[in-house]
Order: structure tokens, then C-alpha cells, then sequence
């Protein structure tokens, strides 16, 4: 699967300056005329973007907690794909669970599921010899983890870098570099006060700052040592994740598909032996020898352990572990829609005031059924078949050249029909959210809420991804020509899918300042911050997947959206409300997903901007 060399960037605990190393190797690797990827462990959208920005490459997050264990590997082998080396940034401490629980992996763990090599980044301003005692703590605490080295941050000076690498020596961990006190804050990369500003708000700053921590890491960090210890690393074995084979294959206009039925989740195999990582020499680097067999367990199986919760201040109280995706049955029926108050989307204003998700503007009765995929009411009286989760509209009956093909499959559009276009706002997400939709036949158009100031001619569909950022709300509600636009979109019954902070972006106002107005809802900012994974349940039908199906989202945010749900939630959990909104196109919630667990997710959205609305896009002068 993957070859590529690879090394973890982490530290004893949050705080300890890894990311700046992280971005600042990457930069300081590309410098040298190196291809280089780059990885964030877990779900933080914002570090995966400057990590990606230093590599010139998407950034990619790796997080078990999401995706499910068992495709890590294949994930790692789909982002590395052609760099001559990676760097992966650890989250929080080495040892800490993604969830605050020692069920879920750590940093610690993912690095052995990647037999990645670890490098440790220590604050020692205020430590001599005791550096010793907690490197050594943090080698033996896991007898499978490779620890390959040690970066020294806030080193004083001469003398105590001396008494800090001998303290090391003794113990037999390299140190690979060591930066004075103040070098990385002299080069901070932009930041707000809950973290790092998004890159693409702070491009010409960022640009800067990666330039700089380039320099400042290649002074001080040996990179040839480096280099050589990630070249120790391995290969995964196994195929890399392939976009194009999570969704299925392109079918010829006019085949049928089979019916499709629930894939239970099993647990992944794993043979016999676990992996040893080599044992380090004194250049950091061992043999380079690998027993037999796979990582671990692999994924938590159904049930699995464990709240999988973080909760600070108010949050809501939610509960269950994190497990891959298992696609439940909940059939429902088609989704019946009256014509929406101001028709399709032309060169008028649309009457009777925006869109209004929860105020009952749709008519939107459950039946049971098969599943589908709302038409949406620009459609043709009758409208378009159902559409079929995992493909395009299908014919009542197979023609006589037309075999009926299996589960997963797409259909094709007709001969010389667009790929439908969906505007992506590509800069606020996981990347292989984009590559699914891609391969799932759309038109991926990137969007940015901040600086477009309106949606391209002909867009049939618009993704909102979570990392927006909730600092920015300002800037989104002046951006009226725009939220005009989403409005009249969602008027249409395009699909609209909004993650995060794009959930207050559609609500009505903002701490009282106008936005799209396509959600019937008031949001405003709170003093507590809600984090944490969600063992979610899709509650109603929509175009992002069948009810009953369970997944694993995540959630950080401090805005509060009343009222929380509509009339058709969008997800259920154990111990939390319903939460988020639906409406025949539209899915909006807090809650954020990496569609690699749930590639439907993607056909499903091409499927239904295939289907549905009205194709003039173009806002009114």
C-alpha cells in the first residue's frame, strides 16, 4: 500500500510547540526540493490546513474516532500517495485518547497502526536533567511505540543545551534538534484565542510565517537525520483508499441496479504477532526490522466502550464509543414537496422572504417504501423516479441491453448531460470529502463564504464543511449577495449539506445580524464550548443518508442554535435532543463527518443534485 517514509511530530502534552514544528519541518522538507504530505491525527480541520499549505499539498486528518481503525492505513497510503515523505502531527499528548478516554486511540496508537517512528517535541524551559525521566517515561509507557528522537523547544542556551542532550544520551534517545527560547513564538503562525486562524484568512501572514519556520527549523533540526528515520519506516502492505472504489463503479446509461442491502459491520482481521517497531540506535535509527502480523485489534467493534465524549461547560451529555459505519436498514419512502412560495430561482427576488427550513415551508410527509432521495419541488409534475441510495436515477425496468449491475453502483448520466456542479467550500474540509464527490460523478466548484460573493452560474448542490469558522460570522452575514444565493438554492431543492458552523451560517440570524435565512432559527455565540464525538443516528429522510443508519460525528462549536432541531431532525444520540435541520434538500446540523466512513453520503448528494431543482443559478442584478 504505502512505502513512504514517515515520521510523527508529538509531545508530552498540548502546549509543547509540535505544531509549529510539524508545519516548520514540512516547510523546511519541501525547501529542499522534497514532495512532502502532510497529516493531522484527529479532527482538527485548521492544523490540517497549514500542514497541507506547507507541504503544497491537501492536509489530511487522520482520526480512528471517525473513520474506524482498520482504514488508517489505507487512508495514509491515499494522502501520501507520490511525496517522498510525510510528517504527521500528533494531537494533544502522545498518550491522550481522542475522546478523553483510553478505549479510543491515541496519538500514540495511530502511530503504530502507520509503524511510523515518533519524534517528540519537549518544552524544557524549565528542566535540566529531568528531561531524561520524562523521555524515558514516555518510551517505555508502550512497549510497541518507536520513539526515534527528540526536538528540544525553548532551549536557553549553550550550557543547557549541553546538560539536557547529556541527560539523553545517557538514555540512549537522540536529540534531533534543539530550538532557542523564543525562535518559534518570534515565528508564530497566525492565531485567535481558541487556536490558529484558518489559513486561507491569513494567507499572506501564514505565507510568511511558513517561510520563516522553514528557516528557523532547518538552523536547527537535523534533517538528514530526520529523513533517515523516516525512511526506516516499513511498508503497510494492503491497497491505499481509492475515492472512485468507496463509491463504485461508473455504469453504462440505462443498467439497473440491484437492490441493495445493509452491510453489517465486522471486525477486521489481524494476524498473529503484533508489529515491533526496530530498535533505535544512536543515530535514531534501528535495524529497520518488522516482526509479522498487523497492528493491533484494529477498529472497536459494535458496542464498543467507552462515552466518546468530551463535554466542557454546558455542552449537552452524549454517550456511546466510536465505530465504523455500518449502513442500518430504515426504509422510507419517496418525499412529497409542494412548489416553494417564490417558485425557482430567476432574475426575482424570491416572494414571501427566504426559505424557511423549520417554519413549515415544505411539505414533507413520510411514507414507507424504498428509499430515496427528495425530487425537489422545481421538478416536473410527477417528477424524476426515486432516486436509490448509491446511484443515479434508475429506470423502472432494465432495457434489453441494460443488465442489472450490483450494490454500490452508479448510474451514468445521459450521454452528453453535465456532470452535476456542487459547490464545495473545499478550504473547510476533509479533502476526501471533495475527492468522493468528484468521483461520484459531480462537478466539484470551490466556494469560499468570505470572498465569493455570489454562487457560480449553474451549481446544483452546495457542502458546507465544518471547518468554517464560527470568528468569522461577521464577515458571512455581510456577504448578503451570497447568502441571497444559498437562499435561492435551497428555494430550488438543490441539496444543500451544511456541517458546524455552516448550520449558523443557513439560520435566519446571528447574535442578531442577518444570514441566509434558509433555516428558521436564531443562533447565538455562548461562553462554553461544546467538543466531542457522537455515536449519531440519521433521524429523517434527506439527501445525505437513510434513516436508521448509525455514524460517528464530531463537534466543536460554542454557538447555540434555537430551536436546536426542526421538525425532521437531523440526528439523534444516546443522552442528547435530536439535533440539526432537514428539508427535502436540506441537511444542516453541529455535527461533522468524514465521508470515507460513509461514502454513500456522496452518491447520494450527486444523485439528488442530478435529480432535482431548477439549473438557473444566476442571481438577480
Amino acid at each position: 500500500m504505502s512505502a513512504t517514509p514517515r515520521v510523527m511530530i508529538a509531545a508530552p502534552s498540548s502546549g509543547n510547540g509540535k505544531t509549529a514544528v510539524a508545519v516548520g519541518v514540512l516547510a523546511a522538507l519541501r525547501a529542499r526540493g522534497l514532495t512532502t504530505a502532510g497529516f493531522k491525527v484527529g479532527p482538527d480541520f485548521i492544523d490540517a490546513g497549514y500542514l497541507g499549505m506547507a507541504a503544497g499539498r491537501p492536509g489530511r486528518n487522520l482520526d480512528p474516532g471517525l473513520v474506524g481503525a482498520a482504514r488508517l492505513p489505507a487512508l495514509f497510503g491515499h494522502g501520501a500517495a507520490g511525496a517522498e515523505i510525510a510528517v504527521i502531527e500528533a494531537t494533544m499528548g502522545l498518550y491522550d485518547g481522542l475522546s478523553g478516554h483510553t478505549d479510543v486511540p491515541s496519538s500514540a496508537q495511530v502511530a503504530e497502526m502507520l509503524k511510523a517512528p515518533v519524534v517528540l517535541v519537549v518544552d524544557v524551559a524549565a528542566m535540566g536533567q529531568s528531561v531524561a525521566a520524562v523521555v524515558h517515561g514516555f518510551r517505555v509507557y508502550d512497549e510497541l511505540l518507536w520513539l526515534g528522537g527528540v526536538i528540544l523547544n525553548q532551549v536557553a542556551s549553550d550550557r543547557h543545551e549541553q546538560v539536557l542532550r547529556e541527560a539523553l544520551d545517557d538514555i540512549g534517545v537522540p536529540v534531533l534538534g534543539a530550538l532557542r527560547r523564543r525562535e518559534l513564538s518570534g515565528v508564530a503562525l497566525p492565531s485567535r484565542a481558541d487556536g490558529l486562524v484558518p489559513m486561507i484568512h491569513r494567507s499572506t501572514d501564514a505565507t510568511r510565517s511558513l517561510r520563516r519556520l522553514a528557516e528557523v527549523i532547518g538552523g536547527a533540526v537535523d534533517l538528514e537525520q530526520l529523513i533517515r528515520l523516516a525512511r526506516s519506516a516499513p511498508d503497510l502492505g494492503g491497497e491505499a483508499w481509492s475515492p472512485a472504489g468507496a463509491v463504485g463503479p461508473w455504469v453504462p446509461p440505462g443498467a439497473a441496479v440491484a437492490p441493495t442491502s445493509p452491510t453489517p459491520w465486522s471486525a477486521p482481521v489481524t494476524t498473529p504477532g503484533p508489529w515491533q517497531p526496530p530498535l533505535a540506535g544512536p543515530a535514531g535509527v534501528g535495524p529497520g526490522a518488522v516482526g509479522p502480523g498487523a497492528v493491533g485489534p484494529g477498529a472497536v467493534g459494535p458496542g464498543g466502550a467507552g462515552a466518546g465524549v468530551i463535554e466542557i461547560g454546558a455542552g449537552e451529555p452524549g454517550a456511546g464509543g466510536y465505530r465504523p459505519v455500518a449502513f442500518g436498514p430504515g426504509a422510507v419512502g419517496p418525499v412529497t414537496g409542494g412548489p416553494v412560495s417564490g417558485g425557482p430561482i430567476s432574475g426575482a427576488p424570491v416572494t414571501g422572504g427566504p426559505l424557511l427550513a423549520g417554519s413549515g415551508a415544505w411539505s414533507y410527509p413520510p411514507a414507507a417504501g424504498s428509499p430515496s432521495i427528495p425530487a425537489g419541488p422545481a421538478s416536473p409534475a410527477g417528477g424524476p423516479p426515486p432516486v436509490v441510495a448509491g446511484a443515479w436515477p434508475v429506470p423502472s425496468a432494465p432495457g434489453p441491453s441494460s443488465p442489472a449491475v450490483g450494490p454500490g453502483a452508479i448510474i451514468a448520466p445521459p450521454p452528453g448531460s453535465p456532470r452535476p456542479m456542487i459547490a464545495v467550500t473545499v478550504g473547510y474540509g476533509y479533502a476526501e470529502n471533495a475527492e468522493l464527490l468528484t468521483a461520484a460523478g459531480a462537478e466539484v466548484i470551490s466556494l469560499d463564504p468570505l470572498r465569493d460573493e455570489t454562487l457560480p452560474d449553474g451549481v446544483r448542490g452546495l457542502v458546507v464543511g465544518g471547518g468554517l469558522p464560527e470568528g468569522y460570522l461577521d464577515e458571512l452575514s455581510a456577504n448578503g449577495g451570497l447568502n441571497l444565493a444559498v437562499a435561492r438554492l435551497a428555494a430550488a431543492g438543490y441539496p444543500i449539506v451544511a456541517e458546524g458552523p455552516g448550520l449558523a451560517w443557513l439560520c435566519r440570524e446571528y447574535d442578531g445580524r442577518p444570514m441566509c435565512g434558509v433555516i428558521d432559527a436564531a443562533g447565538r455565540t455562548s461562553e462554553h464550548l461544546v467538543i466531542g464525538y457522537r455515536d449519531a443516528t440519521v433521524r429523517s429522510v434527506s439527501p445525505v443518508l437513510p434513516p436508521g443508519t448509525r455514524v460517528v460525528g464530531y463537534k466543536q462549536h460554542r454557538g447555540l442554535v434555537s430551536p436546536r432541531a426542526g421538525e425532521h431532525p437531523a440526528w439523534s444520540w444516546p443522552g442528547g435532543a435530536p439535533e440539526g435541520f432537514v428539508s427535502v434538500g436540506l441537511h444542516a446540523s453541529y455535527l461533522c463527518l468524514h465521508w470515507a466512513a460513509a461514502p454513500e453520503m456522496a452518491v447520494r448528494i450527486v444523485a439528488a443534485a442530478a435529480a432535482g431543482g431548477t439549473p438557473s443559478m444566476r442571481l438577480a442584478s
